[in-house]
């Protein structure tokens, strides 16, 4: 066997059997997805569900976990995608939560348990943590709600921290002065 080939063969041998894992990672996290999106007990609730399958021998990867948030997310079950990282947060020795973890849990503790929750988890995540991304969840709950002033306060301290050097807190601000019907304002941003 000519040397090229000989390693072309266990590049497909490791191709197709990465296609299976990947095919049964798909299937892991997808059945513990419709597991807990169906949870109607509020006692057995989303740990019960991950508890049992870590019971039974399924170590769950931070990928699962944070894809099940996501498809939760999706489907408007904000309550179910919190208990996911309270699961996770109480598991520090294996999930590292990154400051984008941190920014997807304020944005869902918003939705959850409202603004001034938000607001309290936000002056508890430690200040290295505190980017953009927090920043722009934290200004987007407050918009989701209309809270201008806190709003506009927010959105000074961001520019002063250099966190405005895109359009996305822009676009997020004008999203507000249109919901309230101040144009001017508007315009004021798009002048800036």
């Amino acid at each position: 066997i000519p040397l090229n080939d000989k390693f072309k063969k266990r590049d497909d041998n490791n191709n197709s059997n990465n296609s299976i894992n990947e095919k049964k990672t798909l299937l892991n996290w997808n059945n513990i997805f419709k597991n807990i999106s169906l949870v109607e007990d509020p006692q057995k609730g989303v740990s019960s569900i991950l508890n049992q399958c870590e019971n039974q021998g399924k170590m769950f990867s931070k990928w699962e976990l944070c894809r099940i948030v996501k498809e939760l997310r999706k489907f408007g079950k904000f309550k179910l995608a919190l208990e996911v990282y309270k699961w996770m947060n109480n598991r520090i020795e294996r999930f590292r939560i990154s400051s984008s973890d941190a920014a997807i849990q304020l944005d869902l503790i918003a939705k959850v348990h409202g603004i001034p929750s938000a607001e309290d988890y936000f002056t508890r995540v430690p200040e290295k943590m505190k980017d953009m991304r927090l920043y722009g969840a934290l200004l987007n709950a407050y918009v989701g709600v209309k809270l201008r002033d806190k709003a506009e306060t927010l959105m000074e301290q961001m520019k002063k921290k250099g966190y405005c050097v895109h359009p996305l807190p822009y676009n997020v601000m004008m999203t507000l002065y249109m919901k309230l019907h101040e144009l001017d304002k508007v315009g004021e941003l798009v002048s800036e």
